[in-house]
């Protein structure tokens, strides 16, 4: 997931807190808008929940 989020052009971080079966959290510091960040996490088949 990380690769993919890095791709995305403005990310300058990123930071995952994996929970195996569980609700990971992610971290993006990036100048790209949020729905670039969501569509590169979901490309890579994990689900974003709302927030």
């Amino acid at each position: 997931m990380t690769t993919a989020i890095s791709a995305v052009e403005g990310v300058e971080d990123v930071r995952v807190d994996l929970v195996p079966g569980g609700v990971s959290t992610v971290t993006v510091v990036a100048a790209a808008s949020p729905a670039a960040v969501r569509a590169a996490i979901t490309e890579a088949g994990y689900n974003v929940a709302d927030t």
